[in-house]
């Protein structure tokens, strides 16, 4: 079974516009690496691309294989990349962020804000963590159905990043 379509809820994509709103808080000198920018819907593979238009330098590394249908990034030793940017499924979450912390590797995911208040990351995260709240609900149906907006609200939550604030509100 793919670790990346582990139920239906995980099939939101990222839109360019929610890379656009956090580019001038991304440094220009890191390579960036988005394990989840695969899957079957082809409309997820432009995270990535939206990532480089807009100016980062990407991993040149597929982190999924698709003979397997599995993503490689739970084995990832963090060589080659210093920040892990990307939109995670949301039923993997938690297996996500305690991957990130125990390779002590920079990032910034998309997550709702409820994870926040979960047990397992508070106590993953006492230190380190800087949150930027977006300006409105990021419309992750854009690629899906269309829809006017989302039915939950995400922040992007930061880790090792050195944003000037630990707190931002675009």
């Amino acid at each position: 079974m793919s670790i990346i379509h582990k139920n239906k809820s995980d099939e939101y994509y990222t839109p360019k516009s929610a890379w656009e709103d956090i580019i001038p808080y991304l440094p220009k000198d890191k390579i960036y690496y988005e394990p989840f920018n695969n899957a079957s819907n082809p409309q997820s593979l432009k995270s990535k691309e939206f990532l480089i238009e807009l100016g980062l330098t990407m991993l040149d590394k597929d982190p999924y294989d698709p003979e397997t249908d599995d993503n490689n990034f739970f084995s990832d030793t963090g060589e080659g990349w210093d920040i892990c940017i990307t939109n995670p499924p949301f039923s993997i979450k938690q297996k996500v962020v305690k991957r990130l912390k125990d390779i002590d590797r920079a990032f910034i995911l998309i997550l709702p804000t409820a994870t926040i208040n979960t047990g397992y990351f508070k106590d993953l995260f006492r230190d380190g963590l800087q949150i930027i709240i977006p300006k409105k609900r990021i419309n992750f149906n854009y690629y899906l159905d269309n829809k006017k907006s989302c039915c939950f609200d995400c922040i992007y939550m930061c880790y090792n990043m050195n944003l000037e604030k630990d707190l931002i509100l675009l």
